[in-house]
């Protein structure tokens, strides 16, 4: 949750969502924080990484959109695919269709937690 912090959040109802009432119900790896000290070095280090994931996914043959990079808000999310674009790195945005296969996606943390 230090991942949220500070911040003010919508849920997809436009409702202020409270991170002190959120609960998981899954495990996962643990999370790797890799501090930024600007947007140029933030996505350039998404970059990297989303490269390394591809690279991954495509040895294991996973599909790619299996990837996620989630952000904070939906400003965040249009950023990050049009900064990782500029990169070279191919990203699609998840909205309330869903998004088609191939790439990996970037979504809000809240849509998340209902996209499968």
């Amino acid at each position: 949750m230090r991942v949220l912090e500070p911040g003010a959040y919508r849920d997809l109802d436009d409702e202020i969502a409270k991170s002190s009432d959120y609960r998981s119900a899954r495990g996962g790896p643990a999370v790797g924080l890799r501090p930024c000290s600007s947007l140029t070095e933030e996505l350039a280090t998404a970059a990297e990484q989303v490269r390394t994931w591809t690279t991954e996914a495509g040895s294991s043959n996973q599909p790619l959109e299996s990837t996620a990079i989630l952000v904070r808000d939906q400003y965040n999310c249009d950023r990050f695919v049009m900064g990782l674009a500029e990169r070279g790195v191919k990203v699609r945005s998840v909205d309330c269709e869903g998004t088609a296969g191939g790439a990996p996606v970037v979504m809000t943390m809240h849509r998340a937690r209902g996209w499968s």
